[in-house]
């Protein structure tokens, strides 16, 4: 009886055994086939202009910037009046590891002034986004130019035939001027009396003979400039005696 019991407890011993390897390894399996928690799904694309030079003026380098998915493929259109830019800054690029994209073109100097469409665009795996901004293109700020006058200053007056007679003008620098003296018998002919350039202060003048046998009298002198598209003149009288 005593064998019986203690054959009946080294059973008991081993039944609980096995119970508990069988209980740990259907633990183990249990844990390892469990499903995994899903990954979490990408955040949607979007591509945002934050900046662009505006306004800028034909010739002149333009500049714009975008926020968009690092590593996006990122393109940009910029729309003049005659149709999409051909400048050689406005290629495809890829978003940097901050999402950040520019891109630097040139205006082209035959830009029509006015307000045109510039469109980014992205594009990551099967998603795309776009923005639109404008850019304003404005003419030149140029000056008028200087409006021609010109003004007879000094003359030589009365002056004795056969003597030199001196006229001074005041003009625009650099104004293109002439000289006519004009006797009983016409337009003198004096070798001084040559097409002349005024100076950087604007004064030009003139140093001629009057010949020996002018007539006596109140003679008309005209000085006359130009300078691009304008002219202007000056009349004034000097006496010989």
């Amino acid at each position: 009886m005593k064998s019986l019991g203690i054959l009946c407890a080294i059973i008991l011993i081993l039944s609980l055994a096995v119970t508990l390897v069988v209980g740990c390894d259907s633990q183990t399996v249990t844990d390892s086939e469990s499903p995994k928690a899903p990954l979490k799904a990408s955040a949607d694309l979007s591509i945002e202009i934050v900046y662009v030079d505006s306004p800028v003026c034909p010739g002149e380098s333009a500049t714009l910037q975008a926020l968009t998915t690092p590593g996006a493929n990122c393109d940009i259109n910029v729309y003049y009046k005659s149709g999409p830019s051909e400048a050689s800054g406005l290629y495809p690029k890829t978003a940097d590891s901050d999402g950040d994209v520019s891109w630097t073109w040139t205006v082209g100097t035959n830009t029509t002034p006015g307000d045109w469409d510039v469109v980014v665009s992205a594009s990551y795996g099967s998603q795309t986004d776009s923005d639109t901004t404008q850019l304003t293109v404005e003419p030149f700020d140029e000056e008028p130019p200087p409006e021609l006058s010109i003004e007879i200053v000094y003359v030589t007056s009365p002056v004795n035939a056969g003597a030199n007679a001196t006229l001074q003008a005041l003009t625009l620098p650099g104004a293109s001027c002439d000289i006519t003296v004009y006797y009983k018998s016409g337009p003198s002919t004096a070798s001084g009396l040559y097409r002349k350039t005024a100076g950087s202060d604007g004064y030009v003048s003139w140093t001629w003979k009057v010949g020996t046998r002018t007539t006596p009298g109140s003679w008309r002198i005209v000085v006359s400039a130009s300078y691009d598209s304008q002219t202007d003149s000056d009349t004034i009288y000097f006496t010989v005696r």
